[in-house]
């Protein structure tokens, strides 16, 4: 069986370590590379913990460091502080509580980022390869926006571009806006408006699967890996129910379930061509995926709005990838 082609675009905290072993140890991909942005933290951390991630898989894929801040977001004052922005972060009867710790309980990585700046991985392995690879994106945009200003081109060698990114009912990062396209407005835009195919994941769709104690057992049965990635889904509910992000006792794994798709496009049971935006105005919605469902706006670009998925069947994909580290990475 031949195997889809896919780059990985992360910003690696809690639920990027899951799409990385979800996506590395399945049989039906083939991760050429992982580039790493900002995001969930700063650059130094983000790519530290894909290192020690891949390196406990015991996987031999090339990491590639990325940019450490947005495009331009940084450059107006103030902008920041225009918004209610959730609390990310707090001291909790002595203890630093973070959504995304810096980084993962997992050993030092003895193993190094490639020499070749993430960009420049993207335009040149996009430029020259002979069959269309999928670019997975499941951090804030900027790697592949400044590789699409730097060569416009590389659209040709693009599949799809598969997204975590946006909401439509509610966001998490502020009122309207997810974190993704919070944390680079002007990138989201970039690449929604780039003419690449494009589905995109939004809240709606991730939190149609989310895990709890339950799910996290079930992790834990499956092999070394499922056991870290049970612990994971335990403390993310721990974290997140003490920074009031959650109260249900259950989380979404939200990256994991964008690559559950790509593994697996029919567990998306809700799919939309719709008229999409971002609004990067430094306003209150800063940050804000606008979709545009009125009868007369046909949509003008190649993008696919994610809004429900079939829970039962993505967490067969995640178990079913997980089981497979017993044998893949032996």
């Amino acid at each position: 069986m031949e195997r889809k082609k896919i780059i990985l675009d992360v910003d690696t905290g809690t639920d990027d370590a899951v799409a990385i072993a979800v996506a590395a140890l399945s049989e039906k991909l083939e991760v050429l590379g992982i580039t790493v942005t900002h995001g969930n933290q700063p650059l130094c951390y983000t790519l530290e913990n894909t290192l020690r991630m891949v390196e406990f898989l015991k996987l031999n894929i090339p990491v590639y460091a990325g940019c450490n801040e947005p495009m331009v977001q940084y450059l107006t004052a103030g902008r920041l502080l225009n918004v209610r922005r959730q609390t990310i972060e707090k001291v909790i009867n002595g203890e630093t509580v973070s959504i995304h710790q810096k980084y993962l309980d997992l050993p030092k990585a003895s193993i190094q980022a490639e020499a070749k700046h993430a960009c420049s991985f993207l335009v040149e392995t996009l430029k020259h390869t002979t069959e269309k690879i999928t670019i997975v994106a499941v951090g804030p945009l900027t790697n592949i926006a400044m590789a699409l200003r730097m060569d416009p081109s590389i659209c040709k060698g693009i599949e799809e571009i598969v997204i975590m990114g946006g909401a439509i009912a509610h966001g998490n990062r502020t009122p309207v806006a997810e974190a993704n396209f919070y944390d680079d407005p002007e990138a989201a835009q970039i690449v929604l408006k780039s003419g690449c195919k494009i589905r995109l994941f939004t809240l709606d769709a991730t939190e149609s699967v989310l895990c709890g104690h339950e799910e996290a057992e079930e992790f834990r049965k499956t092999s070394y890996v499922g056991q870290f990635v049970g612990d994971l889904t335990e403390e993310f509910v721990r974290k997140c129910t003490l920074l009031n992000i959650c109260d249900c006792g259950k989380v979404s794994i939200h990256d994991a379930v964008t690559v559950c798709a790509v593994i697996d496009p029919s567990i998306v049971t809700d799919l939309r061509h719709q008229f999409c935006d971002v609004d990067f105005s430094g306003g209150f919605s800063d940050g804000q995926l606008v979709v545009d469902t009125r009868m007369f706006a046909k949509p003008a670009d190649p993008v696919y709005v994610a809004y429900k998925v079939d829970r039962d069947r993505c967490l067969e994909l995640m178990l079913h990838s997980l089981k497979h580290a017993e044998t893949e990475a032996d």
